[in-house]
Formats: structure tokens, sequence, C-alpha cells
């Protein structure tokens, strides 16, 4: 993570949207491990249906990545400057742009993810249950200050 700290010296403000960015995708994808643990326990996935899981839950990551995104980018354009009077040398419209495009990333990612994760480790005979909770913070969490600074660096020239 080190080679992430120019960025964050450059950008601090980057740094009151991080803890969003990283917890909107753990939630999204705890919700999606969720979600597919109950139907395997069920019975209601059947072996080899992995693609069609994936297709759905890329449609419910991308909406809902794409919700939150629009409504933070909505809260730097327009909240934001009320809050912090000196705009970032960059603006607010990068800023925007860039926590949008990382938080919508990391939401379909983590999504995805979630989904797929307990279905790896049942073919792998694991337990989804004890699996997929642990593994899934940790690449999730990971993953997401990746995508976010990676993504902030792109769009802000930093």
């Amino acid at each position: 993570m080190f080679r992430f700290s120019a960025i964050l010296s450059n950008a601090f403000v980057l740094s009151l949207f991080l803890p969003m960015v990283v917890a909107a995708g753990g939630n999204s994808g705890g919700q999606a491990a969720t979600m597919v643990i109950r139907a395997m326990s069920l019975g209601e996935i059947a072996p080899g249906t992995a693609l069609r899981i994936a297709s759905k839950e890329i449609r419910t990551g991308l909406l809902l990545g794409l919700s939150l995104g629009l409504c933070m980018a909505v809260f730097i354009i327009f909240l934001l400057p009320r809050f912090n009077h000196e705009p970032p040398s960059f603006g607010f419209l990068r800023l925007a742009l860039s926590v949008a495009v990382a938080l919508t990333t990391q939401v379909l990612s983590a999504t995805i993810l979630g989904a797929l994760l307990p279905l790896g480790a049942r073919a792998i005979k694991l337990d989804p249950a004890v699996v997929s909770a642990p593994s899934l913070a940790s690449i999730v969490d990971v993953s997401g200050m990746v995508i976010y600074f990676t993504t902030a660096g792109a769009i802000l020239g930093i």
C-alpha cells in the first residue's frame, strides 16, 4: 500500500471516502454471499449454474454500484463545497468522478466475488458458510483500497 502514499498525500480529501468505499463493497459482497449460501442450503442452486448466478449478480452489483456512485457524486459536487471552502487542486467534479467510479467498481467486484466464493468453496469440498465470510472480508478490504487509489490516481492524474 506504500505505492498509494503519494496519491493520499497529494489528495488528502480522498481519505474521507475510503471507509465508505471499502464498507460498501464488504456489505454488498456479504449480502451476495449470504443469498447464495442460503440458496445452496435450500437446494435451489444446481451444480454448474455459476455463470447464471454471476450474470444475475453482475446486474445487481452494477445497479447498486451506480446508484451509490451517483449519490456520492451528488454529495461531493453539491454539498462538499459547503463544508470545504477551499476546493482541491483537481476540483470537486474530478473528485466526484473518481469516488463514483471507484465505488461502482468496488461494489460490482465485491458482489460478484461474494456470489462466486461460496460456489468455489463447495466445489473444493469446503463448507461455504465457514469459508466465505472471512475470505470475502479480507479480499474485499484489500481490493477496495487498491481499486479506490488506482482509480483516483488515474482520474486525478496523481
